[in-house]
């Protein structure tokens, strides 16, 4: 048996024996169900969304990088990120904790 196969073989037997239990396998699976939401989730997307598209209009590159400049973004194309590394990692930093 080659390393790999018995990587393989030894992953697979580690994820099948949590689920061999029928109640290992609800605390595993039910939070992977489509459609599943917890408590918050909409304010915790919404917070996810706010800081996503901050990063976008904050970084041009970043912005042509994903193909998001265009539609109301499209000015982007036109900027460029003339910010030193340094000052423009601690603003981003700065903006994400705030």
């Amino acid at each position: 048996m080659d390393r790999r196969s018995f990587l393989y073989a030894g992953g697979a037997t580690a994820l099948s024996l949590p689920l061999s239990s029928g109640a290992a396998a609800k605390v595993l699976v039910a939070p992977l169900r489509k459609g599943a939401k917890g408590h918050g989730d909409a304010a915790l997307n919404a917070l996810f969304d706010k800081i996503f598209n901050e990063q976008v209009r904050s970084s041009p590159t970043f912005a042509t990088s994903l193909g998001l400049d265009k539609g109301n973004l499209a000015y982007l194309r036109s900027k460029l990120d003339t910010r030193p590394y340094r000052a423009a990692r601690a603003e981003d930093l700065a903006r994400n904790r705030r």
